[in-house]
């Protein structure tokens, strides 16, 4: 296999001054000292050759670049474009419901919601700001940074997001749940929240819609498979239940108002009220797999809202599961990932949706593991589709990776860099199909997030330099004043570890960081990391939501 960069289109090299380097890295940088780093500019000099070999080997050795190009499922796609078992038929997108909103005013929305919060706020050195709730603040321009994006101030406790697959006018939209910031947060809350649609362009946005809701918003999910204009959305609430929304132009275009949701949403729900949903996973255009807080596994039909099956794992509450499409005419059976209260992960084999044969003939259930993932809702498992694999986050720093091809044979490596990772998050694209990319976040504890390519981790070719990590932000609280903060946007290259290794490992090139203020890390890790294309958006528990456009 050859290496994924030899394969980069090649640019005309133009020669940076030492003007545009001190600008981009800025004077106020200073070199680690930390044990086993690699100090380019003390190995090679600081002069303009230098210069250029650095740039050099960054835009063409490294194994980290921004984004690397979507890689295609070829057979999703043509599974999608036979409707193989009849599974990826968007037709009955059209029959739903269309979500009807009504219109509140904004006195009778903070009867329910007061967000309200105002921070502190400043990015890299630039002049300190007064964020209120719905404003932003955007990233500083200078051609030599090249950084577009923008600091939106949700108002309260951004709890999940999801960007919809589907682009209206070339734009793209955000889904975010929010809290107020002093709501005490569980599987199964009594407290209300809000969906705040952001329509983001590069690197500006608006607030379009603000969608009140009587419980807590934990997890949304799209489905695999969208139509041109049509793409469903799950909604895992804090009441035990899931709704299915019809998403179109209409739902997140519009001028900023606030609203409730009137009529229009697929309720899924168990009859048994001591069995509650916990988390839900699309298994085709019209089927929908969920967990229980009691170890139950329920199959529902979003055209007539009926369960096909509920049955019993025998583990504790499932807190988390996916699910991956079958791709070849031959499948008998459906690959589903989930984990349980217990901290233990399984493989399970369920019969495709529409199954004709008894099912208790067509289930297998196989553990895959020990982990620890004692965090709020439990959303640390994200699943690469085109490489039928899952990943997932083991305390304190790894990352733990399983396919289904052999569930029982795993591999994990970790994440030294920075503290321990809170949330993970793989790159999404755009379109009918939700494809994978090849890249991979990782939100850290002391309010850091970073990102590397997957496919130079996974495999095992031979290779000149191994895969490294840099690090895209972090967000800092000073610790004189709690209700301050600052976002560094000063880059940081590392090299990944491994469990086998104990040495300190050495970083693949410059790592230079910054020291404006003594910062507190204590609670500020990003809640929650999701990715579409080029862009990201990252949730800090300060109420801060962060949209950037990655540079491709």
């Amino acid at each position: 296999m050859s290496k994924l960069n030899k394969n980069k289109t090649k640019t005309s090299w133009v020669e940076p001054t030492w003007e545009e380097f001190s600008l981009e890295y800025g004077d106020n940088h200073f070199l680690s000292s930390l044990s086993g780093e690699i100090t380019y500019t003390q190995n090679n000099g600081l002069n303009q050759t230098s210069i250029r070999q650095y740039k050099q080997f960054q835009d063409q050795n490294a194994e980290i670049g921004f984004m690397t190009p979507p890689a295609a499922d070829l057979q999703l796609e043509k599974a999608v474009n036979e409707n193989l078992h009849g599974l990826f038929d968007c037709e009955k997108f059209n029959s739903l419901p269309d979500l009807q909103l009504s219109d509140l005013n904004q006195i009778e929305f903070n009867n329910y919601l007061k967000l309200n919060r105002v921070v502190e706020f400043q990015i890299n050195d630039t002049e300190e700001t007064r964020l209120n709730s719905t404003n932003a603040v955007e990233f500083p321009t200078h051609e030599s940074v090249m950084r577009t994006g923008l600091v939106f101030n949700s108002g309260g406790l951004p709890v999940h997001s999801m960007w919809c697959p589907l682009k209206f006018n070339d734009k793209k939209y955000l889904f975010l749940s929010v809290v107020e910031e002093d709501t005490e947060l569980s599987e199964f809350s009594t407290s209300s929240s809000c969906i705040r649609i952001l329509e983001f362009d590069n690197g500006k946005f608006e607030l379009t819609k603000t969608i009140l809701l009587d419980s807590v918003v934990k997890e949304f999910q799209f489905s695999t498979i969208s139509s041109d204009s049509i793409a469903l959305l799950s909604l895992t609430l804090s009441n035990g239940t899931i709704e299915i929304w019809k998403i179109t132009q209409d739902t997140v275009t519009g001028p900023t108002s606030f609203h409730r949701v009137s009529s229009g949403p697929v309720i899924l729900k168990l009859d048994n009220p001591l069995l509650l949903l916990t988390c839900c996973t699309f298994s085709s255009t019209d089927t929908v797999i969920a967990g229980t807080n009691r170890g139950y596994i329920a199959q529902f039909r979003v055209s007539t809202q009926k369960l096909d099956y509920l049955i019993p794992t025998k583990t504790c509450g499932i807190t988390n599961i996916k699910c991956f499409l079958p791709v070849m005419a031959d499948a008998r059976n459906l690959s589903v990932t989930f984990s349980s209260s217990d901290f233990s992960s399984y493989f399970m084999k369920l019969p495709l949706p529409n199954f004709r044969s008894s099912i208790l003939n067509n289930i297998a259930l196989y553990e895959i593991g020990i982990t620890n993932k004692d965090l709020m809702f439990d959303r640390n498992t994200d699943q690469l589709s085109n490489l039928k694999t899952v990943l997932s986050v083991e305390h304190p720093n790894y990352i733990r990776v399983s396919t289904i091809s052999n569930p029982s044979s795993m591999w994990r490596y970790r994440l030294d860099n920075d503290k321990d990772i809170s949330c993970i998050a793989v790159q999404k694209t755009s379109g009918k199909i939700q494809e994978n990319g090849l890249m991979v976040f990782t939100g850290h504890s002391n309010g850091s997030v970073r990102l590397f390519n997957f496919f130079n981790v996974h495999t095992t070719y031979e290779r000149k330099y191994t895969s490294s990590s840099i690090r895209l932000m972090k967000m800092n609280r000073s610790a004189h004043n709690p209700s301050k903060f600052w976002l560094d946007l000063n880059y940081e290259v590392g090299r990944l570890g491994d469990i086998v290794k104990k040495d300190p490992f050495k970083q693949v090139s410059i790592a230079k960081t910054r020291n404006i203020r003594i910062v507190d890390d204590i609670m500020l890790c990003p809640l929650c990391v999701s990715s579409l294309d080029n862009s990201v958006a990252v949730l800090y528990d300060n109420g801060l939501v962060v949209l950037e456009d990655l540079l491709v």
